[in-house]
């Protein structure tokens, strides 16, 4: 099943062609994967996005990219976006996440075009950078993260280990904190 799944996405993957109507691309890394990070662009047409009047659903993107890469920089993803772009045609924006390289490597693909194409920055990592900045060196958060991880270890070897918060990344640590939030509000009685 696995492989027919792989062997199905690989082929719509080849079968991407640009379109007629003018739609944007949303690019991302996903998290790390061992020693490997995936690239994913997605194509939403301007049109679903005038139309629905709302958030964007699943049905209204599609997959036009996926590079899964070891050796991950701003060249080698500049690259990899000139490809997917070849196949898929140019968006009118660029919507993307704020890693470092992922900036660098969206820069240096929009350089060799003639005309630039806008990028704008996440609105989910945005918001992420404005609490760092805001409540990271906070006595409050720090006793915050500091009880979520007494817990956690409190609970890890027992029959409540379901309640066991995520681990807390050093990097992306704020856009899990939906996640920290909503398991904290239910189990704050078990940490007393």
């Amino acid at each position: 099943m696995i492989n027919w799944s792989l062997r199905l996405g690989l082929g719509l993957l080849k079968q991407v062609r640009p379109i007629s109507h003018q739609w944007l691309a949303i690019i991302d890394h996903s998290i790390d994967i061992g020693t490997k990070k995936a690239l994913v662009v997605l194509r939403v047409s301007i049109d679903a996005l005038s139309q629905r009047g709302a958030a964007i659903q699943l049905k209204d993107c599609e997959c036009i990219g996926l590079k899964v890469s070891e050796k991950v920089n701003g060249e080698s993803i500049a690259l990899e976006l000139e490809d997917i772009f070849a196949l898929a045609g140019r968006p009118v924006p660029i919507i993307k996440g704020c890693d470092a390289t992922l900036q660098k490597g969206v820069r240096l693909g929009s350089n060799t075009q003639e005309t630039a194409v806008p990028v704008i920055e996440d609105i989910g990592h945005v918001m992420v950078s404005a609490l760092k900045a805001e409540f990271e060196k906070t006595s409050d958060y720090k006793l915050f993260t500091a009880l979520i991880s007494l817990g956690s270890k409190c609970l890890r070897q027992t029959e409540w280990a379901f309640l066991v918060a995520p681990k807390l990344r050093s990097k992306g640590r704020f856009q899990s904190i939906s996640q920290l939030g909503k398991w904290g509000t239910k189990s704050w009685q078990y940490l007393r």
